[in-house]
């Protein structure tokens, strides 16, 4: 097993290093357990509660919060009109595939 690069084994380095681990993993354990203590017992009072379930069957209904935040807005070309639309049409002749398409721009997907 490699440890480092040099030749010589600093084990009170490496030791040093672990121990840094564990305290950043115990760190890390304690911030998620305040997450479910947030989740599975603030949250559930009331009147917490009521707005996170409303606010999660409007987000069910309409995609606005998780849309934004993964960034997914819906199918963009189903807006496209008029001239936009046949530059794509143009490129769907000029390119057989999106990774052709791709190709040309320097990109071998």
């Amino acid at each position: 097993i490699a440890v480092n690069c040099v030749d010589t084994l600093n084990v009170k380095a490496i030791c040093g290093a672990g121990i840094d681990g564990i305290f950043a993993a115990a760190a890390g354990i304690a911030q998620a357990g305040t997450g479910i203590w947030l989740a599975c017992d603030t949250l559930q009072r009331e009147p917490i509660k009521s707005l996170v379930t409303l606010a999660r069957n409007i987000d069910v209904k309409s995609g606005l919060i998780t849309n934004a935040q993964t960034g997914n807005m819906g199918r963009r070309m189903s807006s496209l009109q008029g001239f936009q639309m046949k530059e794509v049409e143009e490129l769907k002749k000029r390119f057989a595939t999106p990774e052709e398409a791709w190709m040309s721009l320097g990109y071998d997907l």
